[in-house]
């Protein structure tokens, strides 16, 4: 970058090294005013002359002003960074459809189980609130301590239910899950990725440089995987 003074044409360290010449040159002639010139022997230079080249040589060049330009830098290689939605992969694929619907299938027996357990309990709570007016005060008791525990037996077998079922799910889907994921870093690799980030969508990079290019292989892998099942 050239920086320019009042002359447009002239560069600003130019005048730097005037103004450095001309500061000089004032003591030398305050010193040598007054006496006969001495002149310089034959061939040479004058101390003046010596002087300016001197300082000159002295005043360093501006940055951008100096030496020979480089050559610019090489830009950066490129970067594509591929995304992918592995819940959406798996349940799109063959397998993950069937899978689905076998889950379906057991929790659907199962709530239907448990909901009429529920409803069963419901109605001997209404039962013991209507009646319970008429027990003693031991049979009160007796009562409510034996609903209390029927119906605490049902909360830990709804739990235990629960938790069964995200096992079996989770033991199931583990495989496909392994299986997906290696399909997205063959593609990776194959294509030269230079990232694959999980659970997003190409919709979800919100900017990007230029330079970085963002793909979406949800379908690619959900594509490999109905290869893979056949």
């Amino acid at each position: 970058m050239r920086f320019y003074g009042t002359n447009p044409s002239r560069p600003l360290w130019v005048l730097f090294v005037i103004l450095a010449l001309f500061l000089s040159a004032a003591p030398l002639e305050a010193q040598e005013k007054g006496k006969s010139p001495n002149p310089p022997a034959k061939g040479a230079p004058a101390p003046e002359k010596e002087k300016r080249d001197q300082d000159i040589a002295l005043v360093p060049p501006l940055e951008g002003e100096a030496a020979a330009p480089k050559a610019d830098a090489a830009p950066p290689a490129s970067v594509t960074i591929a995304v992918i939605d592995m819940t959406k992969a798996i349940e799109e694929s063959a397998t993950g459809k069937s899978l689905q619907a076998k889950f379906k299938s057991d929790f659907d027996k199962t709530s239907e189980k448990m909901n009429q357990r529920g409803k069963d309990l419901e109605k001997k709570v209404e039962e013991f609130n209507r009646t319970q007016g008429a027990l003693s005060e031991s049979e009160r008791e007796k009562a409510k301590t034996a609903l209390e525990k029927e119906i605490g037996d049902f909360e830990k077998e709804t739990r235990k239910a629960s938790d069964d079922f995200r096992s079996q799910v989770e033991k199931a889907m583990s495989p496909l899950y392994d299986r997906a994921e290696k399909i997205a870093s063959d593609l990776a690799k194959t294509n030269k990725y230079t990232a694959v980030v999980e659970n997003g969508s190409a919709n979800a990079i919100i900017y990007a440089e230029p330079r970085i290019a963002v793909v979406d292989i949800t379908g690619d892998v959900t594509k490999a995987l109905n290869a893979k099942s056949k």
